[in-house]
């Protein structure tokens, strides 16, 4: 089985280093990453290699959603995808997977707000600390 971190972000001047600790964290030492905006799917060359690439039992992992789609219909493709190549998908904020039936409906419905609450491009409040430990991450819900 292999285990495939994608971090992404949407521009130059934006940093992966929170999503790559994330992922690292969970013992993926090799995280493909972009730099390119999500927003029309377009351009995402590590993404779409890696899900041609992806075989039963594979898990495409990221660090938040809003890191790999932009709205309910990406979602359902995405999955859509990777279980045609009998793979999952994993999201590790807030965690949840493919694995399940559960699953399925949480990152449908997470992905009907994804466009809505934000992304890091919006000053997330979660910085690297948080990531690391040093601080303790307090969210507001929208």
């Amino acid at each position: 089985m292999t285990h495939g971190p994608y971090a992404r972000v949407s521009s130059i001047d934006q940093d992966l280093d929170l999503q790559v600790v994330k992922l690292k964290a969970e013992g993926r030492e090799i995280v493909r990453s972009e730099k390119v905006s999500g927003g029309s799917g377009e351009g995402r060359v590590e993404l779409e290699t890696m899900t041609q690439f992806l075989g039963p039992g594979d898990e495409l992992m990221v660090a938040r959603l809003d890191r790999l789609v932009r709205d309910t219909r990406d979602v359902l493709n995405l999955i859509h995808e990777c279980e045609q190549r009998q793979a999952f998908v994993t999201v590790l904020d807030p965690h949840v997977s493919t694995r399940g039936e559960m699953g399925h409906v949480v990152l449908t419905v997470r992905g009907a707000t994804v466009g809505e609450t934000g992304s890091e491009n919006q000053g997330d409040p979660l910085c690297l600390e948080h990531a690391v430990g040093d601080m303790d991450p307090v969210r507001e819900l929208p």
